[in-house]
């Protein structure tokens, strides 16, 4: 499995136009990280054994070690794929949507901070041949991943994303960024809301060790991309996007509080027409002065 979406990824990239010009600087990044010569390269088998091994690991980590509830499962698609987006503090969350999941969550692709996960040789070993994490630049290149991250999606993987874009600092959720939303109209695929409790409390961002058993998902309705474009429709590509995000925090938010309010799209673009002429004016005052 990790062999394919790797080699799939190769392919993606010595298919992009003017992959090898050097003109990217996302690629040239990523090119003095990664010459060949320089790189571990783990033999197949070792591979296969190594993860085998890791999911048995991680079943008995979620399954006998923490005390891990689901709640939602029934409103996970059973016969498209879709993009998974949970809120994030710690790094325990990964694999707790994955068994949150089930079967669904088998062959689903991460979508993972590249400076973090692949900044060196023997990390890119352990996250290219044990893992399904698929990096991401934060920083340069994003359109670039973003393409690698819609190719998975358009070849029928999940892909989980935080959309925040770090793990928490404090437990609280920070405003989910717009890529979620270029992934969805991109890709043409809808959205599943996933709230994610007690990872913060068993091992928050610095910690390595457990200190709580009590953790759990709660995976909210599936938001269909039908839904989505009704609701952009007309929207510049970045209010869409923008719009989306809002959207689905407010939905994760609605399975950590366990309410059902309703998302005002209307009001909250509103909201946003009313704080950029706030800033309009603001400007203007200062440059008056």
């Amino acid at each position: 499995m990790k062999h394919r979406i790797w080699k799939e990824l190769a392919g993606v990239v010595s298919r992009r136009p003017g992959a090898s010009s050097g003109r990217d600087g996302g690629s040239e990044r990523a090119d003095s990280r990664r010459n060949d010569d320089d790189e571990i390269h783990v033999p197949s088998v070792i591979s296969r054994a190594g993860n085998k091994a890791g999911d048995l690991l991680q079943r008995l980590l979620y399954d006998r070690f923490l005390e891990t509830h689901y709640d939602g499962r029934s409103n996970i698609p059973a016969h498209t794929n879709f993009i998974v987006a949970a809120n994030h503090s710690s790094h325990l969350d990964m694999g707790l949507t994955k068994m949150a999941l089930g079967e669904a969550g088998k062959d689903m692709v991460v979508l993972a901070a590249a400076d973090y996960f692949f900044d060196t040789k023997y990390k890119r070993a352990v996250m290219e041949n044990f893992t399904n994490l698929v990096p991401m630049e934060r920083t340069g290149s994003l359109r670039q991943s973003l393409r690698h991250a819609s190719s998975f999606l358009n070849r029928g993987y999940n892909a989980l994303i935080f959309p925040e874009g770090t793990r928490s600092v404090t437990g609280e959720m920070a405003d989910f960024k717009p890529v979620i939303g270029y992934l969805a109209l991109h890709a043409r695929v809808g959205i599943l809301p996933v709230y994610l409790h007690g990872t913060y409390d068993a091992m928050p961002k610095g910690s390595n060790v457990i200190k709580n058993r009590k953790v759990g998902a709660r995976i909210g309705r599936y938001l269909e991309l039908a839904d989505l474009e009704e609701m952009t429709k007309g929207l510049p590509r970045a209010e869409a996007y923008r719009l989306i995000a809002a959207r689905v925090k407010h939905e994760v938010e609605n399975l950590r509080d366990q309410t059902r309010l309703p998302f005002d799209a209307k009001e909250l673009r509103k909201q946003w027409k009313a704080e950029r002429r706030a800033q309009i004016a603001e400007r203007q005052v200062m440059n008056d002065e």
